[in-house]
C-alpha cells in the first residue's frame, strides 16, 4: 500500500448560469491585460495556484479531458480569420501553463495527463507513485457549447488541487493506494473507470471520502480534518 497525506485541497465549481461573472470577479485582481488572453480554464487554475503554490520541487500533474472547450470553440469560429490568441489558450496544458506563467513560479516536473475513463486513477496513482516528496494533482475542464453538445465537451467549468507529502502531522487526510495484484484485489480490466474529474472537484469542494477500484488498484481518499 501506499499513502500520501493531504496538506491542501481545494475546488472551484462554476454555476454555468452565472460562470461569466463569476469568472469576472475571479479576474478582477490580475493585470486585465494578461487576464484577456487567458482561458476560463487558466483562470480558475490561477486562482487555485495563487491560494495555495506548489512547491518549487513539487511533482505537477495536470489532469484534464477536453480542456479548454470553449477557448478551442472560439478559435474554430475564428476560420478562416485564425485567431493566434484563441489557439495558444485551446491547447493542452494550457490551463496549467497560463496559472504557473501569471504567478511566476517555476516548478520542476510537470506532468501533463489528458484522457477519459481511467484519468483519475492514472494521475492518483502516477502521483503517488512519485520520487518526490511533495505532489499537487490539478484537474480541471471549460465549459462548451456546440461541442458539449456533441459531447466532446463539458457543461460546466471547473477545477481542483490536491496538494500531498510524505508528511502526516496535522495532514487533512489522506489518499491511499492499493496496487491491482499487491492485495486481496487481482487486476481486472472489466472493472468500473472509476470516478470522473467532476467527482473529485465535487468530493473536494465538500470535504466528502472518495473510494474506488479500477485496474490500477483501489484508492481511497479520507479526511482526518473538518
Amino acid at each position: 500500500m501506499t499513502e500520501r497525506y493531504i496538506q491542501a485541497s481545494r475546488a472551484i465549481l462554476l454555476d454555468p448560469a452565472s460562470e461569466p461573472s463569476e469568472v469576472a470577479a475571479l479576474g478582477s485582481g490580475w493585470p486585465q491585460r494578461k487576464v484577456r488572453r487567458m482561458s476560463t480554464l487558466g483562470i480558475l487554475l490561477a486562482t487555485l495556484v495563487e491560494e495555495a503554490p506548489p512547491a518549487t520541487n513539487a511533482a505537477v500533474f495536470y489532469a484534464t479531458t477536453y480542456t479548454e472547450a470553449r477557448s478551442l470553440e472560439r478559435y474554430l469560429e475564428s476560420l478562416p480569420d485564425a485567431s493566434p490568441t484563441r489557439f495558444q489558450t485551446s491547447i493542452h496544458p494550457g490551463g496549467i501553463e497560463q496559472a504557473l506563467i501569471l504567478a511566476g513560479l517555476p516548478v520542476e516536473a510537470l506532468y501533463p495527463l489528458a484522457g477519459e475513463e481511467y484519468l483519475v486513477s492514472q494521475s492518483f496513482q502516477l502521483a503517488l507513485n512519485n520520487e518526490r516528496d511533495k505532489a499537487v494533482i490539478y484537474g480541471g475542464e471549460e465549459s462548451g457549447t456546440w461541442l458539449a453538445d456533441l459531447g466532446i465537451a463539458s457543461r460546466c467549468s471547473f477545477a481542483f488541487a490536491l496538494h500531498i507529502d510524505d508528511n502526516p502531522t496535522d495532514a487533512l487526510g489522506s489518499l491511499r493506494w492499493v496496487e491491482a495484484g499487491a492485495g486481496d484485489d487481482g487486476p481486472d480490466h472489466a472493472r468500473p473507470a472509476g470516478p470522473t474529474l467532476f467527482d473529485v472537484a465535487a468530493a473536494l469542494s465538500a470535504r466528502k471520502p472518495l473510494a474506488w477500484t479500477s485496474p490500477f488498484g483501489r484508492f481511497d481518499l479520507e479526511w482526518h480534518l473538518p
